[in-house]
């Protein structure tokens, strides 16, 4: 029988890791509604500006403002989820995207791969979605294809403001 301390390069055995909780479908699309809500209002004033102002004005305030639409979408969907594991509306229901394995989030790259991925899931009739509902992790074909989990985290009004 040894008292000694395992050397450095021992690993002590914890059991396997306790899986996290998934975010409910009610949480999901609650964020989803609130990031459609924030693009929804950016593109109505692309549309206002086209139909309000004077054609060659309008068309160019429109173009402008479609501009930073995409800009909006890429720096919350890619950027923002990537590095926070948050989007706006995920900020505000409370999940977070996180690595399966990592626990961590997935880094702008992987958001980006998971969010072109979201179109598979949409193509035959949503099934990709619909699939989650009998995963035990609830997990779309995007999901499962980057690894990624969503899960409970509590709403943090700093990251809703992007500080």
């Amino acid at each position: 029988m040894s008292f000694a301390q395992p050397s450095w390069g021992t690993q002590l055995w914890y059991g396997p890791p306790t899986p996290r909780p998934v975010a409910s479908w009610g949480r999901r699309l609650g964020g989803t509604l609130v990031d459609a809500l924030c693009c929804a209002i950016i593109g109505g004033l692309a549309w206002l500006f086209a139909v309000a102002l004077p054609s060659g004005v309008g068309a160019v305030c429109a173009l402008v403002t479609l501009g930073w639409l995409v800009a909006f979408a890429v720096w919350n969907f890619v950027h923002r989820q990537g590095v926070t594991g948050q989007t706006v509306g995920k900020s505000v229901v409370g999940v977070q995207l996180v690595g399966q394995g990592t626990g961590a989030p997935i880094g702008p790259f992987a958001c980006a791969v998971r969010q072109a991925l979201h179109l598979v899931d949409l193509l035959p009739l949503g099934a990709g979605f619909l699939a989650a509902a009998w995963d035990p992790r609830g997990r779309t074909w995007a999901d499962r294809l980057v690894n990624t989990l969503v899960v409970p985290a509590p709403p943090d009004l700093a990251r809703i403001l992007g500080s």
